[in-house]
């Protein structure tokens, strides 16, 4: 893996310019340079599907209830103190890791090639002190790394995947123990570092079944979500599961409070410290063509609060169930700008922002994205 020196090419703005390979091209070429998943593969592994946007400005609750909009039909107004955007995206685009502009798209310099994991999709995930953290397949083994934003090295940090960064950006999350192809069959673990003191602790499930498929810090740094999936049926059927982790407890990920959202909502992380932004399924939780929008949902409750925006009409960028659903949707650390990784035809990323109607495309050829500071491009 190497570092790659800033480029000077520029990305033709939205809309415009040469068509790229379609999502699922790059998710299969950037596979094909990794071994295939050795654990569940024929039971995990799905069709990229899409999801047609929202015609409605509700969203179908888990006991059929309506999310209403807020009174006088006004648009969804923001979870905390608006901040202005952040001027740069991270995006992954099947093998590169690279700095795009928020707003036009437009390429300011590549990190890192030749990037990609044995099971599911890269994450991404941007310190305020200009640290990119995501995960990487090397050997046999999957890694969490980091590059500088501003480019520069790549730095290997510990065996694991799905790295989370906490607001301050003191605390470093991972999930670790997870599969593995030499055979080593052990339950996943997450891990919370303190960068600055060295420290770390550690919690694991007690039974080898939960997968976690995504990480997200609550505004506060106390509190950690995780979603991912676990299984019934002897192993043949997937369910999503979602928990709140207190991070200065002690226990096992088992003890995590679970968030009651039922199968037809998918967790996406943490807007304020007591509500989170969630994506609408389709019946029985499974991503299918049909109406999709985010909503936003109690942390505590899992009770659907409000819609917040109709997704995309192309959906989502996979509905692989060992991806995760949530890692398609990335706020940012004030709660109030959104990215969305939509799907067919392109790999494409949106943004949207509470007030603003519908997303809004920033850039082409992407699959994962992250929000960046608000440094000077």
């Amino acid at each position: 893996m190497t570092a790659v020196e800033p480029s000077t090419a520029s990305e033709p703005r939205p809309g415009a310019g040469p068509a790229f390979p379609d999502a699922e091209a790059l998710i299969e070429q950037a596979r094909q340079r990794q071994r295939r998943r050795w654990r569940r593969r024929g039971i995990l592994a799905a069709s990229l599907v899409l999801l047609a946007s929202a015609a409605a400005t509700g969203a179908i609750g888990l006991s059929g209830r309506t999310a209403r909009a807020p009174a006088g039909g006004a648009e969804p107004t923001p979870p905390g103190p608006v901040a202005a955007m952040p001027s740069q995206v991270v995006v992954w685009t099947g093998d590169r890791i690279e700095v795009v502009s928020s707003r036009t798209g437009r390429l300011i310099r590549t990190l890192a090639t030749d990037e990609g994991l044995y099971r599911g999709l890269p994450t991404l995930a941007v310190s305020d002190a200009g640290v990119v953290y995501f995960d990487d397949a090397r050997g046999t083994r999957e890694w969490v790394r980091s590059v500088p934003l501003a480019g520069g090295p790549v730095t290997t940090i510990a065996e694991g995947r799905v790295p989370a960064i906490s607001l301050n950006g003191r605390l470093l999350a991972y999930v670790t123990d997870t599969d593995h192809p030499t055979g080593r069959n052990r339950s996943e673990a997450i891990i919370v570092r303190d960068l600055p003191a060295g420290t770390q602790k550690r919690w694991a499930f007690t039974s080898i079944d939960p997968d976690i498929n995504s990480l997200s810090w609550s505004p506060d740094g106390r509190h950690l979500a995780f979603a991912g999936l676990t299984y019934v049926k002897n192993g043949t059927v997937a369910v999503r599961i979602a928990q709140v982790l207190d991070t200065r407890s002690g226990g096992t990920l088992d003890d995590a409070r679970r968030i009651p959202l039922g199968q037809r909502v998918a967790w996406a992380g943490y807007l304020t410290a007591d509500t989170g932004a969630g994506l609408m399924l389709g019946p029985y939780g499974v991503i299918q063509p049909g109406p999709g929008s985010l909503v936003e949902v109690g942390a505590s409750s899992g009770r659907i609060l409000r819609h917040l925006t109709s997704l995309p009409s192309q959906g989502l960028a996979t509905g692989n169930a060992v991806d995760g659903a949530e890692g398609t949707i990335t706020v940012d650390r004030t709660g109030h700008y959104l990215l969305i990784a939509g799907g067919a035809g392109y790999g494409e990323i949106f943004r949207w922002t509470f007030g603003m109607g519908h997303p809004v495309r920033v850039t082409s050829g992407a699959i994962r994205a992250a929000w960046a500071g608000s440094g000077r491009e």
